[in-house]
């Protein structure tokens, strides 16, 4: 399976081999763009797409082989960054919308609103004590 950080890729869910299918390069990621690499990605309920960096939530259009980033505000500065990005359904956090989610690689969970702007919503815990994470020196001990 390919790992590109810089490419997105699709997968169509009735192809039984799920084999990637390349879409094309961001824009907004790499050499020239904002961030060194796009983390997650996430599709609303429209289908409009939506991808994270370390520092920023972007809208992404396909445009030939192109996957164009529109940037919103920089996200707040987290221990280690957001790597995690998804929607949760209507009533989650919103009682009338869906709202997408980032996690922090130290465990918080953030909801972003419509214009960028992103607001704690708590945290995943204490790390266990068997976890990798636990013994890297960067990596706090609550989760």
């Amino acid at each position: 399976r390919p790992v590109a950080i810089t490419q997105l890729f699709g997968i169509d869910p009735g192809d039984p081999t799920l084999n990637p299918t390349l879409i094309g390069d961001f824009d907004c990621v790499g050499s020239s763009g904002l961030d060194l690499a796009m983390t997650d990605i996430a599709v609303d309920a429209t289908g409009t797409v939506w991808g994270i960096s370390a520092e920023y939530v972007h809208q992404i259009a396909i445009k030939g082989s192109v996957a164009h980033c529109t940037s919103m505000p920089a996200l707040p500065s987290t221990p280690m960054g957001l790597a995690g990005l998804s929607f949760v359904p209507v009533g989650a956090i919103d009682a009338t919308a869906e709202v997408l989610v980032a996690t922090g690689a130290s465990g918080e969970l953030w909801a972003i609103d419509s214009g960028g702007q992103a607001t704690q919503h708590g945290s995943f815990g204490t790390i266990p004590n068997d976890d990798i994470r636990r013994s890297l020196p960067r990596v706090p001990k609550t989760w």
